[in-house]
């Protein structure tokens, strides 16, 4: 199971443009085994464990989100991967792998990320629908207005999803 989310795992890295792999390394007790991830941001630079100082706060942020898409993109996990503000802490480059990475694993997973301005949304021009919650006026009720954006054709769910909707 370690070597396969490894592997994934390496994958995962390139198509963020970074380089990674995963160790088996030992527990603090006998028989207890936890999993190191070694990351090089650049290429040539030497692979380092998550937990060595020299990664800023966004750098293990960006190793963080790689080991979560590498899981989610295993066969038999979860299809859908709800992240809140998954951008917060990478700078603009890393926010533009990521997106290249999310849009590589959208066949096998759906994402609903929250993003707490219309800028970073824009920056997901690959997603399918995005729901803009727009700011509401002083003193009205809490239901501010919804706009919807959607990729052309991507409503189009009998082209997209004929098998599907044909069985159902």
């Amino acid at each position: 199971m370690v070597r396969h989310l490894s592997e994934e795992f390496a994958r995962v890295c390139l198509v963020a443009r970074t380089e990674g792999e995963l160790r088996l390394v030992s527990g603090d007790r006998p028989g207890e085994y936890g999993v190191d991830a070694l990351v090089a941001h650049r290429t040539g630079e030497r692979k380092r464990s998550y937990r060595d100082p020299v990664h800023s706060g966004g750098q293990r942020a960006k190793i963080a989100i790689l080991l979560l898409l590498a899981t989610m993109s295993s066969a038999g996990t979860a299809d859908l991967l709800l992240m809140d503000e998954h951008i917060a802490h990478l700078d603009s480059t890393n926010i533009d792998h990521l997106a290249e990475l999310m849009h590589a694993l959208d066949e096998r997973v759906q994402f609903l990320l929250a993003t707490p301005t219309n800028a970073e949304s824009l920056r997901l021009s690959w997603c399918d629908l995005q729901l803009a919650f727009l700011p509401r006026d002083p003193g009205q009720p809490f239901n501010p207005p919804i706009r919807i954006l959607c990729r052309a054709g991507a409503g189009d769910l009998t082209a997209r999803y004929p098998s599907e909707l044909a069985a159902s």
